[in-house]
């Protein structure tokens, strides 16, 4: 396993306020949250929120993707042949973001 994943810190400095996120990244983040559950989330939007939070992502096996945010680990598949996250992956996506800390159960960010 690599070492980024086994420490799984947070990248940047520690912050004292939740950076906001801008547009593209909001939007993501209101379709993730959406309910009832969305399948029209592409799996490139969702890397990239994680890595804009700061997060670090790192191959796994197959299609098998580790993610890292805020000392939180978590496995996820990506999508094939389709881009799509289906709706399972979507729970379990809000689920690691409400983990992590970095969003609370109504999508709003966490200080």
């Amino acid at each position: 396993m690599d070492n980024d994943i086994k420490k799984c810190y947070h990248k940047g400095d520690k912050r004292d306020k939740a950076i906001p996120l801008n547009k593209k990244y909001s939007r993501i983040v209101r379709k993730i949250f959406a309910r009832p559950e969305r399948a029209d989330i592409k799996w490139n939007e969702v890397e990239s929120l994680i890595l804009n939070l700061g997060g670090i992502i790192k191959e796994g096996s197959g299609s098998r993707k580790r993610f890292c945010l805020n000392n939180t680990r978590s496995t996820f598949h990506e999508p094939h042949p389709g881009k799509e996250l289906d709706k399972g992956a979507v729970k379990s996506l809000r689920k690691y973001l409400i983990n992590s800390g970095v969003f609370n159960e109504t999508g709003s960010r966490k200080l």
